[in-house]
């Protein structure tokens, strides 16, 4: 990243930088009560939202979007631009961690019904299956792999009305990615995934699944899914801006 110029740096650098904030320990630390502790820690409750029974929920990820536009907004209306953007960041993160399979439910339901039989094991390797994923998609990512690049290039953005709303219809779409995802990973790298050792895949372990021609199926769910995502990040972006035209236009 550039250094800032007399104090004062670019709207994109902003965005882009600012996006990693929620992840540097800003939700850690905070109360649990009771069913909350599914999520591991505060900063799950934070970033991630289960559902169980269809009306229970544990996690507040979709309203931490909604937070966070507010306040970019309040801050946009007072001339604080700065903030205004930085906020607005931090909603596009918790926005995009919605569209993380993985980030909507731990495993399928009958992979669930181990956890008696070991917790800790399984504890730990529904953890890596998250982690696996989140590596992968960063994988991706990393090396321009030219579909991912093409897809979110070429699509088209939402139309947002609500923050909140948005994230919910997001984490709709990912929740039903997450089992024929978790069973992709589990038949690429179940012998990796599936121990009590806690051992994080990279980039080396993904180049050999690549040049083995194994990973076809998952990579093109991958690119469906950050497809989806980006098309919510896009039309997000719009609809701030959108406010912020509008408070412009009434100063």
């Amino acid at each position: 990243n550039p250094e800032p110029v007399n104090n004062s740096a670019p709207l994109w650098q902003i965005l882009s930088v600012y996006a990693y904030e929620p992840d540097l320990g800003m939700d850690k630390g905070l109360p649990m009560e009771g069913i909350e502790k599914l999520l591991g820690d505060s900063q799950g409750i934070r970033h991630m939202e289960y559902r169980l029974l269809c009306f229970i929920r544990v996690g507040e990820v979709t309203d931490m979007v909604q937070y966070f536009s507010d306040l970019s907004e309040l801050a946009y209306g007072r001339g604080d631009y700065y903030w205004a953007y930085r906020f607005m960041a931090r909603a596009m993160h918790y926005l995009e961690d919605v569209g993380q399979p993985f980030h909507t439910f731990p495993a399928p339901f009958f992979e669930l019904l181990k956890l008696p039989l070991n917790m800790d094991k399984w504890q730990t390797v529904f953890a890596k299956y998250h982690f696996a994923y989140d590596f992968y998609g960063g994988y991706l990512l990393w090396g321009e792999y030219g579909p991912l690049v093409k897809a979110i290039d070429e699509v088209p953005a939402k139309t947002i009305k609500s923050p909140k709303q948005a994230a919910v219809d997001l984490r709709g779409f990912s929740r039903g990615k997450l089992n024929p995802v978790y069973y992709e990973l589990k038949h690429l790298m179940k012998d990796e995934l599936e121990t009590e050792e806690i051992v994080w895949l990279g980039k080396s372990y993904f180049d050999e699944l690549v040049k083995a021609g194994k990973t076809e199926k998952l990579d093109k769910m991958t690119v469906e899914i950050l497809r989806e995502t980006a098309s919510y990040v896009k039309g997000y972006i719009n609809y701030m801006f959108d406010k912020f035209e509008a408070i412009d236009s009434n100063m």
